[in-house]
């Protein structure tokens, strides 16, 4: 009798276009939808252009065709552990940050954290965490991470205005926009 495993597949994210019109404040209707069409989305990131979407998943053919009917047309489909790999690659956090790729920007920047030992990474990951978090309609836990980052500003020599960062996150809840990049100041030479 062969035995079944116990483990669950490779988490993969799921990247599609958002033609449905959702925001951040829906996630958590969508991650009950896709759990309700038999999916087991681990979590759900929205933006006005994109959803991101962790699951685990053995057929994922049937994973892509119901975000396809119930979301929008997929970019792509990548095990989660190669987009780590090939975000942390990119080094290109900025980037990744004005397109509000959060979460990818989050990985890229703790990689490089960790590579480098430099805290300014380790600020950006902070950062993008803070607007994962809103994208995935969890305003609360994106503003208790609002003062670990201004302190961790402050001892970088950086000033983190965190009124203008809470009102990122409330805008990426209500309207999908925000960058938390925009709350920065240098009071002093910073070299990331």
């Amino acid at each position: 009798m062969e035995e079944k495993s116990s483990q669950p597949p490779d988490p993969v994210l799921i990247l599609a276009y958002n033609e449905s019109g959702l925001m951040p404040i829906d996630a958590h209707r969508l991650k009950r939808l896709l759990s309700a069409k038999g999916l087991k989305p681990v979590s759900v990131r929205v933006t006005p252009e994109y959803v991101e979407i962790h699951v685990y998943q053995g057929d994922y053919s049937r994973a892509v065709r119901v975000v396809e009917e119930n979301i929008g047309a997929v970019l792509e489909v990548e095990r989660a552990s190669s987009v780590e790999k090939s975000t942390a690659m990119e080094r290109d956090i900025e980037r990744l940050f004005s397109h509000r790729l959060f979460w990818r920007a989050h990985v890229a920047a703790e990689e490089e954290w960790r590579r480098t030992g430099n805290e300014y990474y380790r600020l950006l990951a902070i950062l993008a965490g803070i607007m994962v978090k809103a994208q995935e309609g969890e305003r609360e836990p994106a503003l208790r991470l609002i003062k670990t980052a201004s302190l961790l500003a402050s001892k970088l020599g950086l000033v983190l205005d965190e009124e203008c960062l809470a009102k990122q996150v409330d805008e990426m809840l209500e309207a999908g926009a925000g960058n938390p990049l925009l709350c920065l100041e240098k009071s002093g030479e910073v070299e990331p």
